[in-house]
């Protein structure tokens, strides 16, 4: 709302800018310029170059997807979304050199592990939507070059009559008594800006003139012929010029442009037809447009208009068709903002995968390690064992697993826990392990697959054994079901993300 208010006053302060006049039809000069530099101003590139012209998958989407691909693609000339050698090549160049700040690699490829195939896959799917974001705000930009083009013909075929010209030619003017008595309503073609400045400008007396003071060579009156109007027409443009700079052409800009001949067409006092010369551009009490007086220096779009509106005329037709299309790519330009903000997300998403990925990479790391059975368990057991052998202080109650030794120095150590009580303690540590659900020692122990199945000990929860036969090694459940809820969270992470 804020930019079509500032192109309102925009437009305001443009039209204001002509040149004022005291003349018999200067109200309808300074309209007709205003309508003429408003369509030959310029159509600004900027604004229909913008940043999506270019618009395709950023490329931290393509290095984060490729630093997740398996080691064993990693070097293949092809692989999933890379579909050509160069920009496979190209994109894995990307993740060896591109450094930080601090000469720290921008990418990393992370270990083999569930949760980076996890990560391929969500950074895949990512891509996949991205390319197709990217897809359609390239075609929109066609789109709005389109635009840009059929309003600039729009405008040229409004200035001077013809979609590809740029100066008014002969070819596209009439006689005065066609173009300005008839409106052009024979010859569709002067239906013009630069032919109506000559019908309202260009008398058959040169004597300063009647629109603007130094259009002393408009002459155009009864009889003339094309070539007198182009003549007429340059004669009178040259007073007709921007103060500074062409004007920025917009779709508000045009639209008032346009209001403001409206808001001074008709002549009552016009006598050539019943309508109260309600379709007249210029005063006096004439009964036609040919010219053969100031009175009569004037053009006459009642034919031209039957039974439509002022819209009809060929130059207001064009200008408004410019219009819309101008407005069509304001809202071309809306949407490519929204796909250029998709983008933006877009990469913002692919790092935050990464960085799951991460967490997930270090969460099941700490998870296999704290849930190992305690190195000092064994240690511990044994201590216990030894406690309460010390307790007997008589060698007839010292039995096993406990042996005397009459010779220690420390007379409460002479009951002591003898070796093979020593390897039972350890044992029993091995039990204890299993009936925590931390069976890896035992676990370890299996070389094959049967033997891995019948390691004996407490099977831990959800689980149908106490080990089990994973990546070619016998490994205890219950680290694995500890990694796989690791690895779950980070999976359902991953999901989230791309939802």
């Amino acid at each position: 709302m804020r930019s079509l208010i500032a192109n309102l006053l925009t437009a305001l302060v443009a039209l204001t800018s002509v040149a004022h006049s005291a003349r018999e039809n200067a109200q309808e000069y300074e309209a007709l310029c205003a309508a003429y530099q408003a369509a030959t101003g310029t159509i600004e590139p900027a604004d229909f170059n913008t940043a999506q012209a270019d618009a395709e998958v950023p490329t931290a989407v393509k290095a984060l997807y490729a630093a997740t691909i398996p080691d064993e693609h990693y070097n293949n000339k092809t692989f999933g979304i890379f579909t050509t050698d160069t920009e496979f090549t190209a994109v894995k160049d990307t993740v060896k050199t591109e450094k930080n700040i601090d000469k720290s690699p921008v990418y990393t490829r992370p270990p083999e592990s569930p949760g980076k195939r996890a990560a391929l896959t969500a950074l895949e799917r990512l891509y996949n939507s991205t390319k197709a974001t990217a897809g359609q705000a390239a075609e929109k930009q066609k789109e709005l070059q389109s635009l840009k083009e059929k309003a600039e013909k729009f405008l040229k075929a409004a200035v001077f009559g013809h979609e590809t010209a740029t100066e008014a030619k002969e070819e596209n003017f009439d006689t005065r008594a066609n173009a300005c008595n008839g409106g052009g309503n024979a010859k569709a073609a002067s239906q013009n800006l630069a032919q109506a400045l000559a019908c309202v400008c260009g008398t058959a007396s040169t004597n300063n003139g009647i629109c603007v003071q130094g259009e002393d060579q408009a002459n155009y009156g009864t009889g003339s012929g094309a070539s007198a109007g182009v003549s007429a027409y340059k004669a009178i443009v040259a007073k007709c010029q921007p103060a500074t700079e062409p004007k920025k052409v917009t779709a508000e800009l045009l639209t008032a442009a346009v209001s403001q001949v409206e808001s001074v067409l008709g002549n009552k006092a016009f006598t050539g037809h019943t309508n109260n010369g309600r379709y007249v551009l210029g005063n006096g009490a004439a009964a036609n447009c040919n010219g053969g007086d100031s009175s009569a220096t004037c053009i006459d779009y009642t034919t031209t208009v039957g039974t439509g509106t002022f819209h009809k005329v060929k130059w207001v037709e064009n200008m408004l068709q410019a219009t819309k299309e101008l407005k069509k790519a304001y809202t071309i330009r809306a949407e490519q903002a929204k796909m250029q903000a998709q983008l933006e997300a877009a990469e913002a998403q692919a790092w935050q995968l990464r960085d799951t990925l991460a967490i997930a990479t270090i969460t099941a790391a700490h998870a296999a390690e704290t849930i190992k059975p305690s190195k000092r368990q064994r240690q511990e057991t044994i201590d216990s064992k030894e406690a309460e052998c010390n307790t007997k202080d008589k060698d007839t109650d010292c039995k096993p697993p406990c042996a005397w030794n009459a010779e220690a120095k420390d007379e409460k150590k002479r009951c002591t826990l003898s070796e093979k009580g020593k390897e039972a303690a350890e044992k029993v540590a091995a039990n204890q392990a299993g009936t925590d659900g931390k069976n890896e020692s035992k676990c370890g122990e299996a070389k094959t697959e049967d033997e891995c199945k019948k390691v004996p000990g407490k099977t831990p929860e959800g689980k149908k054994a106490v080990c089990g036969w994973i990546e070619g090694k016998c490994q205890d459940s219950s680290i694995l079901a500890s990694k796989q809820f690791a690895l779950s969270v980070v999976s359902a992470a991953f999901v989230a993300l791309l939802f």
